[in-house]
C-alpha cells in the first residue's frame, strides 16, 4: 500500500512539473528587467514546489506569492543563506497554511513562499541548478484529494534564523 502512494505521489509531482507556470500566473514578460530562478512553494492553489522563471517586476511577485503586500525575510537553510519573498498578510487569510518549517518543525511562514538569492546590492537573483537540487530535498509533500481534483501541498522543513 505505501509503494504505491509513493507511486501515485511521483507520478503527480512528474504532472506538476510540467506545468508551464508563466502562463498559469499570468507574469508580465517583456518588462526589460532580469530574469529570475527561483522556487516558489504554492500553497494557496496547491500546485506544490515548482520552478519559476519570472521578470523581476513588483507585479510579478505579488501574482507568484497570490497577494497584495510582499515582505522579503532571508532564511538559512542547510549551509545557505536564501530570500523568502512571502505573502505580508498570510496569517490574516484563513486557513493560514504555513509553508516553511523550521527543523523543529515550527512553522516559520505562512502563505505562498519564493525562494532566491540576492546579489551584493540586495537585488533578487537567480538560485543556482545545485540549490534548486538540494532545496527540494528538504521538502515535505503530501496529496490532497478534493471533489474532483487532486492537489500537491509541499513545504519546506529545516529553515533557520541563525
Amino acid at each position: 500500500m505505501k509503494e504505491e502512494t509513493c507511486e501515485k505521489v511521483k507520478e503527480k509531482l512528474s504532472e506538476a512539473e510540467n506545468i508551464v507556470l508563466q502562463d498559469y500566473y499570468e507574469l508580465e514578460t517583456g518588462t526589460g528587467k532580469p530574469v529570475i530562478k527561483g522556487l516558489l512553494i504554492d500553497v494557496y492553489k496547491m500546485k506544490g514546489v515548482n520552478v519559476v522563471e519570472f521578470e523581476d517586476t513588483l507585479d510579478n511577485l505579488y501574482k507568484l506569492c497570490d497577494c497584495e503586500l510582499i515582505d522579503v525575510t532571508e532564511r538559512k537553510v542547510g549551509d545557505n543563506w536564501y530570500d523568502f519573498v512571502v505573502d505580508d498578510e498570510g496569517l490574516y487569510r484563513q486557513p493560514a497554511i504555513p509553508s516553511v518549517f523550521d527543523s523543529n518543525h515550527q512553522p516559520m511562514l505562512v502563505g505562498n513562499a519564493l525562494i532566491c538569492n540576492h546579489d551584493e546590492e540586495d537585488n533578487l537573483s537567480s538560485l543556482t541548478d545545485e540549490q534548486i537540487e538540494d532545496l527540494k530535498k528538504r521538502f515535505c509533500t503530501a496529496m490532497v484529494d478534493d471533489e474532483d481534483k487532486t492537489h500537491i501541498l509541499s513545504v519546506l522543513i529545516g529553515a533557520e534564523y541563525e
